[in-house]
């Protein structure tokens, strides 16, 4: 029985290990979407692409 206990143990962290890394990458993504900010205007004259 302490095959499937130690079993059951490993799959309870890396579920845990996997949720928090998920929560973090959910996290850090929607912060980029939501912060996006502007070019200042005396940058612009520096790009190559107009």
């Amino acid at each position: 029985m302490t095959g499937k206990n130690s079993s059951r143990k490993s799959v309870k962290v890396v579920k845990t290990v996997l949720e928090a890394v998920l929560k973090i990458d959910a996290n850090t993504a929607s912060s980029w979407i939501a912060y996006q900010p502007e070019m200042p205007s005396e940058i612009k004259k520096f790009k190559k692409v107009r």
